[in-house]
């Protein structure tokens, strides 16, 4: 039998006690053993979803940063260059792996977290964001990939095309950087 409250687990060990009977002693300690046992995984399990939500958020935010951070440059480059400087994106497409993970990871620490309601809601409200940059990606960024063969080819309207693509980036980092602060903050609330 585990007792919860302080003040019951001193009156059980002074009643254990005075009747001398140490096979409930000793059964009392390793229910309070295993307790602590239980308490302490917990404790752990939390943790490491804590480190991950905020880790995997982190990753998240890598690729559309450095979009966001290189687009006013390349959005004055000529057809040719920017043709050009596109290509060092070729095997980015793993980084798709990040936002996937960062959302499965915050969405997780939320319901781990969902009877601490000053932690859940700004880790949900994280999540969700991260989740928004996938949408985001396969309605702006995704369609102007496939018009311009990954930026192989260009098409007629291939400035308009590259606008899209260069903001949606941008807004994509955004969302990503609040969803990060938005996971952080909720940590901090646990």
């Amino acid at each position: 039998m585990v007792i919860a409250s302080r003040a019951r687990l001193a009156d059980a060990r002074k009643i254990l006690r005075k009747r001398g009977n140490p096979s409930l002693l000793n059964r009392y300690r390793l229910d309070r053993q295993r307790l602590a046992c239980r308490t302490d995984r917990r404790a752990l399990i939390l943790a490491i979803l804590q480190f991950l939500a905020i880790l995997l958020t982190a990753l998240a935010l890598v690729p559309g940063g450095a979009h966001a951070m290189a687009a006013p440059n390349k959005m004055r480059l000529p057809q040719e260059r920017y043709l050009a400087v596109q290509q060092i994106y070729r095997g980015w497409a793993l980084a798709g792996i990040a936002p996937v993970a960062a959302m499965v990871a915050d969405f997780s620490l939320a319901f781990s977290l969902r009877g601490a309601p000053a932690a859940f809601w700004p880790i949900l409200a994280g999540g969700l964001c991260v989740a928004a940059t996938l949408v985001l990606f396969f309605i702006r960024i995704w369609p102007a990939n496939q018009a311009t063969d990954n930026w192989v080819s260009t098409p007629p309207d291939w400035a308009a095309l590259r606008t899209r693509w260069e903001y949606g980036h941008i807004a994509n980092a955004a969302l990503t950087l609040i969803g990060l602060g938005l996971v952080v903050a909720g940590v901090l609330a646990v």
